[in-house]
C-alpha cells in the first residue's frame, strides 16, 4: 500500500479544526505554572511529539526539562494520548483537542502524579510553520502470497512559501540538504521523498532478487527503513531539529542514528560549535565531556573509560549537538564512542558548567 501525504488538510467537527495530518507548535502550561512547548506531528491517527518544559517551580525529578519524545494515537472523538518511551517509568499524556486547537488534559509523570495541562497552537514572531510530507509503503520481493518484504516510512517537514526568503528558500535548502543530501530547490518536496522511496525499492530488488532465487533459506531478505524529522525548538528565531534514521538490511541488528541541526532564523545560518564556544576552549570542553561520561558510567578514580568498554579515553566535542533552555547536549550515536550494545550517549552540560567557555 502506498501513501503520500502533503499534510495541510483539515477535518472539522463542530467548531473544532484539527489537522487530519500536519505539524502543530503548541505552547501552554502544566499544573498552571510550568511553561511547556510541544512540537507535534500528526499522521492520520498516529502522533509523535517533542516536549520541553521550563519554569522556576519545575522539579527536575518530576518533570524533566526535556526534550521528551513521545508517541501516541488520536481518536475520532478528538481525544489523544502520548507516551514517553525513554524511561522505565513511562509518562502518559491524555487530552482532547477543543475549539481553536486548544488541547486540555492530564499528564501523569514518572512519580505517578496526575497534573493538568492546557496548550494552544501559536506561531509567534521567530517561529516557522511547516508542511509535512509523508511516504509509507511495503513492497514484496516476489509476486507470491508469502514473500520477503521491504518497508519504508519517511517524514520530512518543509517550510511553506512566504515573503521571507530565509524561511521559504534558505531554510528549505538546509533541510533538504540534511534530509535528502540535495540543495537544489527546484524539485518539489513530494518529488524528492517519492524519489527516495523509488531508489530504496530498486536497491532492494537489485540486491536480493537473484540471491533469493538461489538460496531462499539464507539470510533475512526483509528490509526496513524509517526516517523521521522532529522539531526540538521553534521559537525566538532558533530552529532546532533532528532526523532519526533506522535501517535494517539483514545482519545481527538494524542501525539507528540521530542527527541534530540548529538554524539561526535571522541570518539563515546553520549553527556550528564555533558559533557557541569560544575559540581555544576545545580542551576545556573535552575535559567537561569526559568528566560527565565518567560520572554517568560510575567510574572510580583512576579507572579508564576503555576498562568500562568505551572506545575512547577522552571525549571530544562533536558537531552533533543541540541547545536546550538549560544547557548544551552532545549526542554520540552507536559506535561513535562505544559499542552498539551501549546504545547512544547523551552528554548534557549546563550553562553553569560551561561558564567561561561560551561566547
Amino acid at each position: 500500500m502506498f501513501l503520500l501525504f502533503l499534510l495541510t488538510t483539515f477535518e472539522v467537527s463542530g467548531q473544532n479544526q484539527v489537522p487530519v495530518a500536519g505539524y502543530l507548535h503548541l505552547t501552554g502550561t502544566l499544573n498552571n505554572e510550568i511553561q511547556v512547548t510541544m512540537d507535534l506531528v500528526k499522521l492520520g491517527d498516529s502522533l509523535y511529539a517533542d516536549i520541553s518544559c521550563r519554569g522556576e517551580d519545575r522539579n527536575a525529578e518530576t518533570i524533566p526539562a526535556g526534550p521528551i519524545t513521545c508517541f501516541g494515537k488520536t481518536g475520532a472523538d478528538l481525544t489523544f494520548n502520548l507516551r514517553d518511551q525513554g524511561s522505565n517509568q513511562v509518562q502518559v499524556i491524555k487530552g482532547t483537542f477543543e475549539k481553536d486547537l486548544h488541547a486540555k488534559g492530564t499528564w501523569k509523570n514518572q512519580q505517578g502524579e496526575t497534573l493538568p495541562f492546557e496548550f494552544v497552537e501559536r506561531y509567534p514572531e521567530g517561529s516557522v510553520q511547516f508542511n509535512v510530507y509523508h511516504v509509507k509503503e511495503v513492497k514484496k520481493l516476489v509476486k507470491k502470497p508469502v514473500s520477503p518484504k521491504a518497508s519504508i516510512d519517511l517524514v520530512v517537514l518543509i517550510p511553506g512559501e512566504s515573503g521571507n526568503n530565509i524561511l521559504s528558500d534558505t531554510l528549505r535548502k538546509i533541510i533538504q540538504q540534511c534530509y535528502f543530501g540535495k540543495t537544489d530547490p527546484s524539485p518539489a518536496p513530494d518529488s524528492l521523498i517519492a524519489g527516495m522511496k523509488d531508489i530504496y525499492f530498486e536497491n532492494y530488488q537489485t540486491t536480493n532478487s537473484s540471491l533469493y532465487s538461489e538460496m531462499r533459506q539464507g539470510p533475512s531478505y526483509n528490509w526496513e527503513m524509517l526516517k523521521y524529522m522532529h522539531i526540538l525548538n521553534n521559537q525566538d528565531y532558533l530552529l532546532t531539529f533532528y532526523i532519526i534514521s533506522y535501517g535494517f538490511s539483514g545482519g545481527a541488528h538494524g542501525m539507528e542514528t540521530q542527527d541534530f541541526y540548529s538554524v539561526d532564523l535571522r541570518s539563515g545560518r546553520l549553527l556550528m560549535l564555533r558559533d557557541i564556544i569560544r575559540a581555544g576552549s576545545e580542551d576545556g570542553l573535552s575535559q567537561l565531556l569526559t568528566q560527565k561520561l565518567r560520572k554517568q558510567a560510575n567510574l572510580k578514580d583512576g579507572q579508564k573509560l576503555s576498562e568500562a568498554g568505551y572506545f575512547v579515553e577522552e571525549v571530544k566535542p562533536n558537531a552533533n549537538f543541540y541547545l536546550t533552555a538549560d544547557g548544551l547536549v552532545f549526542f554520540y550515536n552507536h559506535y561513535d564512542i562505544a559499542p552498539h550494545s551501549f546504545g547512544a550517549t547523551n552528554l548534557f552540560l549546563t550553562f553553569d558548567e560551561l561558564r567561561g567557555l561560551l561566547k
